[in-house]
């Protein structure tokens, strides 16, 4: 085990150094730079918390059987050298379609893969690891969205990273008594992230009790236990949940009542654009 996550360690350093670059060369190009920047800053946390488990786990580590063997053929496969490569290039020999095609494979690649084995492996002396599979999910939905907003005609190199296996399914709650609302959320929802129903905020309490959603979105006006009863609930129990907590309501005069509490409020009509931005940047704002 020790031996893989040395290699890894050398690739996420190697893969760092060139988003580095990468985003030096695109310092006039803020979308580009603030991406590439991202990814460079996501690399060095991938390092640091292998180097983590190096030191916290040292002697353990030694007693987790390893079935996968390092060979050179494999370094070439998951691209050490081609970031190494890209690395050396000279600024002028840097294109868009390098750098893109560069990281699409690299997350295409077997990287990634000996990333999650060694999360699962090691999650089984040390259980904060295994949210690590949550943080690579959100660093492939940036990559995604990014091609899906600058990418957009590049259709060969969106199809290839669209073919990328997901790691993590990212779950939303549906709270409303409105079952053509609930519908539409959940049909609009669900292409992305795991979806759960309910009818009102008493199931809806029940569940967030036994289980760990990203996003919770609900009605204030339900019958049984409503909206702002579920809040205040929330607001006792697990108040670290209120940041994930989106309610949806056509009277506008909750909204000066709620939206300081939460993180966001929406008004009926709503733009179904808004509730996958609402959603998403919860997802991606939720801490490390």
């Amino acid at each position: 085990m020790k031996d893989i996550i040395h290699y890894l360690l050398n690739i996420e350093q190697k893969a760092e150094r060139f988003y580095h670059k990468c985003a030096f060369f695109y310092q006039d190009n803020p979308p580009y730079h603030d991406f590439l920047h991202t990814l460079c800053q996501e690399e060095k946390w991938h390092y640091e918390i292998l180097s983590d488990i190096l030191v916290k786990h040292k002697n353990k580590l030694e007693e987790i059987p390893s079935s996968v063997k390092i060979d050179y053929s494999h370094k070439n496969s998951t691209n050490v050298f081609y970031f190494q490569k890209c690395f050396e290039m000279n600024e002028n020999e840097l294109t868009d379609e390098l750098i893109l095609n560069c990281i699409v494979d690299a997350e295409y690649s077997e990287w990634n893969d000996l990333f999650l084995y060694v999360i699962d492996q090691v999650s089984t002396i040390d259980a904060k690891i295994e949210p690590m599979r949550k943080e690579m999910q959100k660093h492939l939905l940036l990559i995604e969205e990014f091609f899906a907003q600058y990418q957009q005609s590049n259709l060969k190199l969106i199809k290839k990273f669209k073919a990328i296996k997901e790691v993590w399914n990212f779950t939303v709650l549906i709270a409303d008594d409105d079952s053509v609302i609930q519908k539409l959320l959940q049909s609009i929802l669900k292409k992305k992230y795991q979806v759960t129903v309910v009818d009102n905020g008493d199931q809806a309490r029940t569940l967030i009790d036994s289980h760990d959603f990203d996003v919770i979105i609900s009605d204030v006006e339900m019958k049984g236990m409503n909206g702002i009863d579920l809040c205040k609930n929330l607001e006792k129990k697990k108040p670290d949940l209120l940041n994930r907590l989106v309610f949806i309501s056509g009277n506008p005069e909750y909204e000066d009542q709620l939206s300081n509490n939460i993180a966001a409020f929406i008004s009926k009509p709503f733009h179904l654009g808004e509730i996958l931005k609402v959603v998403r940047q919860i997802i991606m704002n939720q801490a490390k």
